[in-house]
């Protein structure tokens, strides 16, 4: 049968042009790893909480660059609806696990934080603002360290160093680390038809068009929703409840992936969703554990996101009511 994907949110689709555009962008890159793991939906919902604090050309760039309506009222609503479907309980048995947990963290003895900002993201985004001395930076960082650690259940030990907090100040100009948004993101789930271990064995994993290198291969068949064009294959593999699904897309032909990653678009991709079909699959799937740290600015940066990272041009009046 076919299955028609369910219609889009429009926060969802924002989300997902945001999350195409820092793909490319990455995979354009020089020397970017050959294996990432990219988390648009953390990005996302990390600089919403300071895009709704944001005024003038800061917040005309990330409007551009990210995706957001100039109004954001509707914006809070959609993603405090989004973050709880997504936290929405299967409805029968056991299904996968996913905690996005946001948290704030401010030195009120630098500055004195609107009330009605503070608000906002602790309805709209789940967070209860933090007290912490930045002026202490390893306790601070050991702090917010251990809140990541706690909420991807150990997988993510350390987003901060001590000396992201260090002091900036020179002479009369305050430069001081006051107010840090954390967005953590943990995700545990089995296959709605898992693979045997018997039946993983080493195989060629082909790189690119001359590169190849043997990887461990699972490998099971069965019946999954796939599509295919002229450029690519598409898969789905579904989790326990059919709650969350993994889409797998294959070049046709062995290729490097900023050479054909491109070519792929949120509409490019539904479309080839809404063409999948019900068919006896042969699945073979490396095996492979990722760990990598991106760099963000970079790249948001490249999207034309300028003023927010500039410290004197900065305009997120909306958070700050004043300096001490």
């Amino acid at each position: 049968p076919v299955v028609q994907p369910p219609e889009i949110p429009e926060a969802s689709r924002r989300i997902n042009a945001f999350t195409f555009d820092l793909l490319h962008r990455h995979a354009a890159r020089t020397n970017a790893p050959a294996n990432a793991v990219l988390s648009a939906q953390s990005i996302y919902h990390g600089l919403a909480m300071s895009y709704v604090a944001s005024g003038g050309k800061t917040r005309i760039e990330l409007s551009r660059a990210v995706g957001f309506p100039l109004d954001h009222a509707g914006l809070l609503t959609d993603l405090k609806k989004l973050r709880e479907d997504l936290h929405r309980k299967p409805e029968r048995g056991r299904g996968p696990q996913l905690v996005m947990a946001n948290s704030c963290w401010l030195d009120d003895r630098i500055a004195v934080y609107r009330k009605e900002y503070l608000r906002q993201i602790e309805e709209f985004f789940d967070v209860e603002p933090e007290q912490v001395a930045f002026a202490e930076p390893e306790k601070a960082a050991a702090r917010i360290n251990r809140w990541v650690s706690k909420q991807t259940r150990g997988r993510i030990k350390t987003v901060v160093q001590a000396e992201d907090f260090a002091s900036r100040s020179v002479g009369q100009i305050l430069d001081e680390a006051a107010f840090v948004l954390v967005n953590a993101v943990w995700f545990k789930g089995a296959w709605q038809n898992g693979f045997k271990k018997e039946n993983t064995a080493s195989k060629p994993f082909h790189v690119d068009e001359t590169t190849t290198t043997a990887a461990p291969m699972r490998q099971k068949r069965g019946n999954f929703l796939y599509a295919e064009d002229e450029d690519f294959q598409l898969l789905e593999l579904p989790y326990q409840n059919f709650t969350y699904s993994l889409y797998v897309l294959l070049p046709r032909k062995p290729a490097a992936v900023e050479t054909w990653l491109p070519k792929v678009t949120q509409d490019s991709l539904l479309k080839m969703m809404s063409a999948a079909l019900e068919r006896s699959v042969d699945v073979v799937l490396p095996k492979f554990e990722s760990r990598c740290h991106l760099d963000a600015m970079e790249m948001l940066q490249s999207m034309g996101v300028r003023e927010a990272f500039d410290r004197e041009a900065a305009n997120f009046d909306w958070m700050i009511h004043k300096r001490r």
